[in-house]
């Protein structure tokens, strides 16, 4: 793990805020809903798409995981009502819009 890598675990783990994102204002976020999620990297280049009931939670999951995870910049979200309008739209931008690190959907 680089430096960069490590700064960028604890800023999340201790600080929690990572890539400008502030966990405490995700927290707030109202519950029962599924967001889709994309999380892109400082040249604004699609890493993964994911859907998640708790995004901020799934983010930090993947930051702890995966070894992308430092690339995290940006993270912009969709909300669905439904779990299933998530999935197909989930499915849509992984094969149409074809981020680095999704394996599913993405052939």
């Amino acid at each position: 793990m680089t430096d960069a890598q490590i700064v960028a675990v604890v800023a999340v783990l201790i600080l929690g805020v990572y890539a400008g994102i502030h966990w405490e204002r995700w927290r707030r976020r109202p519950r029962g809903r599924t967001e889709l999620y994309r999380l892109y990297d400082r040249r604004r280049r699609l890493l993964y798409v994911g859907i998640s009931s708790d995004a901020a939670r799934r983010l930090k999951q993947h930051v702890k995981t995966q070894p992308w995870a430092a690339e995290i910049y940006t993270v912009d979200t969709e909300r669905y009502r439904l779990r299933r309008t998530a999935l197909r739209a989930e499915a849509h931008a992984i094969r149409h819009e074809r981020p680095k690190y999704n394996i599913l959907h993405n052939g």
